[in-house]
């Protein structure tokens, strides 16, 4: 687990600060542990925290939760609805006050760590590859001063994991995703890495270099660091495109419709490419 620690309890939205605490107070009542992710996660962490600039507003929190088994999910579901929260037509989502709120379970209720089976009528799969190693790089952030309330945020290398794996295999959230895969890696030097980037990565730094390109090899070093064996090789299949219907040229222009600093689609795309195939360095650097 990482030991950094965030306080943005003097900018954090009232709302998000109250669901966040109400979710705390289950957690512990239910001895489970749980962190933030999707856009919620990108925007305290990129925007909130080091002043990045998000384009597209969120309006719901996913939450990833460890739990042993469907009895504690149960449990979890129960005690969220005395503390005001309602259940909606969807196993895995509540309502606040109008604000949506997803829980992911991972952990030992996984399939071999990858899957989960929800248990309705459906029992369809959903893939939780990655979810444990972004749980071990979490942030520390405190979003409440008194009662003092710190709460786990997946880091930007842990978001662009879970952002890759839902790119590749959940085709109804592809825009999101390549949006916010390309705002992670063109600002992830400013992310509070260029110190890094200058210092411990000086290799990557040339009288000509791009510091946003440079940015996307050091994320993929990174990511690297951080991804267990089965992740890794997931996500170099992406980027050898061994991944049916889903190439590194399809993202490369997905994220480009996203990119405004050029004018024409080519250079769009160009500039995506490079952006990819740069984090595809850092992850094959060691």
């Amino acid at each position: 687990m990482r030991n950094i620690f965030l306080n943005i309890s003097d900018k954090i939205s009232p709302t998000i600060s109250k669901i966040l605490i109400l979710i705390d107070e289950v957690a512990k009542k239910n001895n489970v542990d749980f962190f933030v992710a999707g856009a919620t996660a990108r925007d305290i962490i990129l925007n909130t925290v080091y002043g990045i600039k998000v384009h597209r507003a969120t309006n719901d929190i996913d939450f990833a939760i460890r739990i042993n088994s469907w009895e504690q999910f149960n449990s979890i579901s129960e005690d969220l609805v005395r503390k005001g929260f309602e259940k909606t037509n969807i196993i895995h989502r509540f309502n606040f006050n109008n604000f949506p709120v997803d829980f992911v379970p991972f952990g030992a209720i996984a399939n071999d760590e990858t899957t989960i089976t929800w248990p309705d009528k459906n029992e369809k799969e959903m893939s939780v590859l990655g979810f444990s190693e972004v749980y071990e790089n979490i942030e520390l952030v405190k979003i409440n001063e008194n009662p003092e309330t710190i709460i786990k945020f997946a880091s930007v290398e842990g978001l662009t994991i879970l952002k890759l794996v839902s790119w590749t295999e959940n085709p109804s959230r592809n825009q999101k995703d390549a949006d916010d895969l390309l705002l992670i890696m063109k600002s992830y030097t400013d992310a509070g890495n260029l110190e890094r980037l200058m210092d411990e990565h000086s290799d990557l730094v040339s009288e000509t270099f791009d510091y946003q390109i440079a940015g996307a090899r050091l994320l993929g070093r990174d990511v690297t660091k951080i991804a267990k064996k089965e992740t890794k090789e997931f996500i170099l299949k992406l980027f050898n495109d061994e991944i049916e219907n889903r190439t590194l040229t399809i993202l490369a222009k997905e994220m480009s419709r996203y990119e405004y600093s050029f004018v024409e689609e080519k250079d769009k795309v160009q500039f995506t490419t490079e952006l990819l195939n740069s984090f595809k360095e850092g992850l094959q650097d060691f």
